[in-house]
């Protein structure tokens, strides 16, 4: 008899302590973003054509356009009046915004390729420049 109230008591303790385990599967992040599609980033990205890091001409249409397929998707962290519309002045806000990311973008990349003065292993011999010519 004790065995088997030790084996229920164990039995019941495991099944509380599995029960609230489940209750918070998939509530991490790796769901995290699920269902939200592309980002912001990523759209305006992508209907910037000619790649000069602003939404101008054309884009501008396409950029409303994709707006409103889907107000409530991933543009609309656009809308900061929340009226369901992209005004200009919004999105002059995002080409302010992207061409910050430009500038911080080049400004990261422009010592990128050059070698620095003493760049190397430490006092290994330089090897001699190799010349060809031209026979």
């Amino acid at each position: 008899m004790n065995i088997q109230r030790i084996l229920t008591l164990t039995i019941a303790l495991t099944a509380a302590l599995a029960l609230p385990s489940t209750s918070f599967a998939g509530k991490g992040k790796a769901n995290k973003g699920a269902g939200k599609g592309q980002r912001p980033g990523q759209v305006v990205r992508g209907l910037d054509k000619d790649g000069n890091h602003k939404i101008d001409g054309d884009e501008i249409e396409a950029l409303k356009k994709a707006f409103t397929a889907d107000p409530k998707g991933p543009l609309a962290a656009l809308d900061k009046n929340k009226d369901s519309m992209l005004e200009d002045d919004e999105i002059a806000a995002l080409n302010a915004r992207l061409g910050k990311h430009e500038a911080r973008a080049t400004k990261k990349g422009a010592g990128k390729g050059v070698a620095k003065k003493g760049a190397g292993k430490k006092g290994g011999a330089k090897r001699p420049q190799e010349t060809t010519t031209n026979t």
